[in-house]
């Protein structure tokens, strides 16, 4: 399983998001694409067009789960299914 989280350097939900995996022991990849723009261009084209952030994908099963917020519930669903 591949976590990667999209955020920016202000926002508050994509911090809390950051310490909410780390404090579960979840490894995740995370890319401020207010300072990195190929990570931006990126985001935009994985999400189809999404620009709120945090943005993150899961890659398991040869899924591509998409979620836009920090959706405990959804991390939790995902996270549980694989043992996390």
């Amino acid at each position: 399983m591949k976590i990667t989280v999209y955020g920016t350097m202000t926002c508050a939900y994509c911090f809390a998001l950051k310490d909410w995996l780390s404090e579960r022991g979840v490894k995740f990849e995370y890319h401020f694409i207010d300072v990195d723009y190929k990570k931006a261009k990126e985001m935009f084209e994985v999400s189809g067009g999404q620009t709120a952030v945090p943005f993150s994908t899961i890659e398991h099963d040869g899924e591509l789960e998409k979620i836009v917020g920090f959706d405990r519930a959804k991390f939790n669903k995902i996270l549980k299914e694989h043992g996390k």
